[in-house]
């Protein structure tokens, strides 16, 4: 409480209030100026920026597997059956 008179009798634009409670309560002074309070919504902001670019970044960074193409009929198959030959190459088998 004294802290407070001072610095309202030094003309310092703080406010402060006291929180309401139950029997018992002691009455906690909540003190927070302008400055404090911008600082906050400001803090808030750049993390909010921040999680967002790091989402942004991973969901461009991740790997993209091959679009599945059709396999012919009567396209030769290897033994594993995850490839078959296009008569130039070996392609991947489109599997989900």
């Amino acid at each position: 409480m004294l802290a407070t008179a001072m610095l309202h009798a030094c003309g310092n634009g703080l406010t402060s209030a006291t929180t309401g409670g139950t029997a018992g309560s002691a009455g906690i002074p909540i003190v927070l100026g302008i400055g404090a309070l911008a600082a906050i919504l400001i803090a808030t902001a750049v993390l909010t920026v921040g999680i967002l670019i790091v989402v942004g970044v991973a969901m461009v960074a991740k790997p993209r597997t091959p679009a599945a193409v059709a396999i012919p009929i009567g396209a030769t198959i290897s033994p594993d059956g995850y490839y078959w030959w296009d008569g130039a190459a070996w392609r991947p088998v489109g599997r989900s």
